[in-house]
């Protein structure tokens, strides 16, 4: 729901709307279930791209940065945005289908239905459309959250032997939030731009134009439309994620899990 409500913020039409006036013309047009549109791609899209950005990113460290140490910030920053650039173009085709169906100006609710109509209208090319924003999205926005969070876990917890207590496991969760919420800010302008080229790729134009007209004709606050939202899913959707990932390494036995 809270991606859904995003995205209906993200729209021309509904610039000037809020959360609540968002949600009761869900409610009133599709009624409860209607917050779940998209979900299908959005299941397509979260475990192929969760599979392939950690297991990018365990192979990238593993072969690129020494056992016997910690990864360094360029390092963390290079990993996280190269490791999100592969998962990001693997599942970008479900990333297209999942903004259309929880779009309000499209009739069709199912996937078989998004899917036929984006193949009729604009043929295989428009299941990657937004892909630069998409990128200057994802990219950034990992190579940014794994700097902080490892940064903030070094700082957090200096020895990385120490025993995996119920404090160690509040710092970890701690530092994967915050993480989280700084890095959604830096790059939630790509995000709302990314929403609006996959909508309407024939006449939003490229990366920098969207974001120019954007930035000119609603200022900050379009720049920013659904942040709070996004912020808050992906920050506690990184600090789950993060947490059982550092638990099944450890489980697992897995080199460089320390890390």
């Amino acid at each position: 729901p809270l991606d859904l409500l995003k995205t209906r913020l993200q729209q021309p039409k509904h610039a000037n709307a809020g959360v609540r006036a968002a949600l009761n013309a869900v409610l009133q047009t599709d009624g409860l279930t209607g917050l779940w549109r998209g979900l299908s791609p959005s299941l397509f899209r979260i475990l192929p791209g969760s599979g392939s950005y950690f297991s990018s990113l365990h192979l990238l460290q593993s072969t690129f940065v020494p056992s016997h140490r910690r990864p360094n910030k360029m390092e963390n920053f290079l990993l996280g945005t190269t490791a999100r650039s592969v998962g990001t173009m693997v599942v970008l085709p479900a990333t297209v289908l999942k903004t259309r169906m929880e779009s309000s100006d499209v009739a069709f609710r199912g996937l078989r239905a998004s899917l036929g109509e984006t193949l009729r209208r604009e043929g295989w090319r428009g299941l990657w459309s937004g892909a630069l924003p998409t990128l200057a999205r994802d990219a950034p926005f990992s190579g940014l959250y794994l700097l902080m969070y490892r940064g903030l876990l070094g700082r957090l917890i200096p020895d990385s032997s120490s025993p995996e207590g119920l404090r160690v496991k509040f710092l970890r969760l701690l530092s994967a939030l915050t993480a989280g919420m700084a890095a959604t800010a830096a790059t939630h302008p790509f995000d709302v731009v990314k929403t609006r080229v996959q909508l309407r790729p024939s006449t939003e134009g490229g990366l920098v134009t969207s974001l120019v007209r954007l930035g000119r004709q609603e200022g900050l606050r379009g720049l920013y439309r659904g942040f709070l939202l996004r912020a808050f899913r992906r920050a506690a959707l990184l600090g789950l994620t993060w947490s059982l990932f550092h638990e099944i390494n450890l489980r697992l036995s897995l080199p460089n899990s320390s890390s």
